[in-house]
């Protein structure tokens, strides 16, 4: 089993001569980015194509599918039949063992004229620790990684984008492109290939992007919260002027944003202050959020913590008794206290 990355799988370059050697039998192209899983699926689909992979078949698995039709496939073919892709979509749910029976059936049905390119839209990281996983994906398996980038990753994944397409942007222009499509990189490469017709190779600048840019980022409720507690005010006002037009239910907001600052009123309220690993530990704080708790416990203190809390009880008592439009900005005021600024920055 070899597990890559999307970008590093569609960044990598094949020639005629070495495919052979490249292809695999089983791929597993797992997470929930729409974009890589289609480019994914698109180049290995190609480089079968290349080595006579010529029919094709596609199955979405639930409860009623035909898996006896699956496996004919499989058992029918004869000397003269054409090499097989067989496409098999997993459902978005946890692989029950009446998947997993199946599966292993097949496992034992395939051979080198048939590939099998699975889509399972959430992480396998979970999946690799169990059995039945590792002996299907054990031999001559490729496991595709397609997790959207982070804010932090995605400047690199347009660098690498425009490179590809041979376009020239400016760093604030990348920066630009960042903010108006982070969260949707369908729309992101859209918008890199209008680019790329209307400027060719030649520079382009921030202010040349303004007239064709629009706000198309998508966020979800984490990419809220981690912003209120990291003090970012500007990120937070965005990413709730989207949700706030995509009529999210600001009660999830709520509740979350609540979970996590009662989880920094349980540290802040130890006594004697203990080591902040050890606490992370008892609370089961994930290791990926422990830098932003790390960063909010320096700089807010038990006061403006359960203040934050009071507020956002207030907020949520008027959700549930009274239509009120004030909500959203009941709730920024929020982020301001937890961002210690006194007053908001110019650009609001």
């Amino acid at each position: 089993m070899i597990k890559i990355d999307a970008d590093k799988f569609l960044n990598t370059q094949y020639t005629q001569n070495n495919n052979a050697h490249i292809i695999k039998q089983k791929y597993l192209i797992n997470g929930n980015e729409p974009l890589l899983i289609f480019e994914s699926s698109q180049k290995i689909t190609a480089l079968a194509k290349s080595l006579e992979f010529t029919e094709y078949h596609l199955f979405t698995i639930e409860a009623k599918t035909d898996w006896n039709e699956i496996f004919s496939l499989c058992e029918g073919m004869s000397l003269f039949s054409q090499k097989l892709i067989i496409y098999l979509n997993l459902p978005d749910s946890a692989l029950g063992t009446s998947i997993t029976e199946k599966l292993s059936i097949l496992d034992t049905l395939i051979h080198e004229d048939i590939i099998l390119i699975f889509t399972y839209p959430r992480s396998a990281y979970p999946l690799e620790k169990l059995k039945w996983f590792k002996d299907f994906f054990a031999d001559n398996s490729l496991i595709i990684n397609c997790q959207p980038p982070t804010r932090e990753q995605l400047p690199q994944w347009v660098t690498q984008r425009q490179n590809r397409l041979g376009l020239k942007l400016e760093h604030e222009a990348i920066l630009s492109l960042c903010y108006h499509y982070e969260g949707n990189l369908l729309a992101l490469n859209q918008i890199l290939q209008q680019i790329q017709l209307l400027f060719g190779e030649k520079p382009v600048s921030k202010m040349q992007l303004e007239n064709i840019l629009f706000d198309a980022a998508h966020f979800t409720s984490t990419h809220f919260v981690d912003a209120a507690l990291s003090g970012s005010l500007k990120r937070a006002f965005h990413i709730a002027k989207q949700l706030q037009d995509e009529e999210f239910e600001i009660i999830i907001l709520l509740r979350q944003l609540q979970s996590e600052l009662m989880q920094l009123i349980k540290i802040k309220s130890q006594h004697p202050p203990a080591d902040l690993r050890v606490i992370f530990d008892n609370l089961n704080i994930w290791k990926n959020r422990r830098p932003l708790y790390t960063q909010t416990l320096q700089r807010l203190n038990f006061v403006d913590i359960a203040k934050a809390i009071e507020m956002l009880s207030e907020i949520e008592i008027k959700a549930k008794t009274i239509v009120s439009d004030s909500l959203w900005k009941d709730l920024l005021d929020i982020v301001i206290l937890l961002s210690n600024k006194p007053h908001l920055p110019k650009s609001f």
